[in-house]
């Protein structure tokens, strides 16, 4: 990432990224590993928390790509001004 600009939104940026990779595969490893074990294999009650976690890991992905963007613009403006 970009050096010049905000250290805390290059650090929302990172976490945020961080989150989204480990919240949004989950259900896609729940439901494989189930159906890997179980051919009829059904999610049950867990379904109810596991598609929330998938949204939200997906909501992170997207915030963390703005906020990354967000970041190597302002290092590519500060850059330019800085030449």
């Amino acid at each position: 990432m970009q050096t010049p600009t905000s250290p805390t939104l290059r650090c929302w940026a990172s976490w945020l990224a961080v989150a989204a990779a480990v919240l949004y595969p989950i259900r896609d490893i729940y439901f494989f590993w189930g159906r890997w074990m179980n051919p009829e294999f059904s999610g049950g009650w867990v379904s109810q928390v596991v598609y929330p976690m998938k949204f939200v890991g997906g909501l992170a992905m997207g915030v963390a790509l703005l906020l990354a963007l967000i970041v190597f613009l302002q290092g590519a403006k500060q850059a330019a001004a800085g030449k």
